[in-house]
């Protein structure tokens, strides 16, 4: 019972935080894939009917810097999920940047490979330091 109290109290003191707007910076193939393979909008979706929300957020996508940028300065974001790709220093960079930049937005980064996650926690620790 504890268990489930606990988990519906979290719950309430986060709803004034919840997320709306997310900027999804990714190439046009990995764009294309997360939207119509629907495994990522499923997720969200079963995440949001779980804990009984009513409305899932709007992911914009956009897949040039120039894109992201423009989005970033002219709009209100949520949440940035950078999509890693085969060149892997240009997401930690970029983040840097937003982190730096636009200090409340959180920046997740999504891979495509579990191998590659030993590789960004080394470098978030590098970052760190």
């Amino acid at each position: 019972m504890n268990k489930n109290n606990l988990s519906r109290d979290i719950f309430h003191d986060l709803m004034p935080f919840k997320v709306k707007e997310i900027l999804l910076f990714a190439n046009m193939y990995d764009a294309f894939s997360i939207d119509k393979e629907g495994r990522f909008s499923d997720h969200i979706l079963g995440e949001y009917y779980q804990l009984n929300l009513t409305s899932i957020p709007r992911i914009t996508a956009v897949s040039t810097f120039d894109d992201l940028f423009q989005r970033l300065y002219s709009g209100h974001y949520d949440l940035v999920i950078i999509m890693a790709g085969t060149n892997k220093d240009t997401p930690i960079k970029l983040s840097k940047y937003i982190k730096r930049e636009f200090q409340y937005i959180p920046v997740y980064l999504l891979l495509n490979n579990n191998a590659e996650i030993s590789y960004y926690e080394k470098a978030k620790m590098n970052c760190n330091q």
